[in-house]
């Protein structure tokens, strides 16, 4: 029981992370469609570099700042992909 319980949490976790992963893919193609329309550059480094710095200043406690650069860096180019 104890197992299953635990189990069942984590796939609620990873639900929930999928559902964020959506949500945030759904702002940023608002994001990229803005500045196509507005002629802007879709990719700014520096706002990269500020969430991921960002994240580790947070988190780094609880997370290996290593670890948190990657995940950011994955989910950040997928974020950026052209709608």
């Amino acid at each position: 029981m104890f197992l299953e319980n635990k189990r069942e949490e984590i796939n609620n976790i990873d639900a929930n992370i999928i559902e964020l992963i959506i949500k945030r893919r759904y702002l940023s193609d608002e994001i990229i469609r803005f500045k196509q329309l507005n002629n802007l550059n879709i990719y700014d480094r520096d706002r990269e570099k500020f969430i991921i710095e960002s994240l580790k200043r947070e988190y780094s406690s609880r997370l290996d700042p290593i670890e948190i650069e990657k995940l950011f860096t994955e989910i950040l180019f997928f974020s950026k992909q052209t709608p």
